[in-house]
């Protein structure tokens, strides 16, 4: 059984980002998990568009802690390996969710996340650019297999003014 997360609300990172060359996770992109297990299509947009009123296009920039990589398993078998995000911006968003984080990697099976030189690059790279800009909010249909399955539903991009 795949892990069903709903509806889900991303704030991303710049597709063009260095951390993207590490991204073993989602090949929607790097995101920081806003909002998940929303009920229905309906419900999941009005949230989608209650926090990009909120964001009002403002500037969020984060920071990755690589010190401090968190790895496991969820009792339908997604594994995943993240590293917990900071805004470093003067005013934390009223949208920023409590144990923000990215996550680098997922599998499903009972291979967790072992490769320990991958870990060590992942590390490296976000040590060498500790920071990034949130340029877009998406709502995403998580059902079913992440690199098969999940579904990019709406999408809104930060203005590029502000950035």
């Amino acid at each position: 059984m795949m892990e069903n997360f709903r509806y889900c609300i991303w704030a991303c990172v710049d597709p063009g980002h260095p951390w993207e060359n590490y991204n073993n996770a989602s090949r929607q992109g790097l995101h920081i998990t806003v909002a998940s297990h929303l009920p229905n299509l309906e419900s999941a947009l009005q949230t989608f568009n209650r926090i990009i009123r909120e964001h009002n296009d403002a500037t969020t920039t984060i920071f990755l802690d690589p010190g401090d990589p968190v790895s496991g398993t969820t009792p339908w078998r997604f594994n995943y390996l993240y590293f917990k995000a900071h805004v470093t911006s003067p005013q934390k968003p009223s949208w920023w969710p409590l144990n923000a984080c990215i996550s680098f990697y997922y599998s499903y099976g009972k291979e967790k996340f072992k490769n320990i030189s991958r870990l060590f690059y992942n590390q490296k790279n976000i040590q060498k650019y500790n920071s990034a800009k949130i340029t877009n909010f998406k709502l995403v249909c998580c059902r079913g297999h992440f690199n098969l399955h999940w579904l990019v539903v709406k999408e809104h991009f930060v203005l590029k003014q502000f950035l």
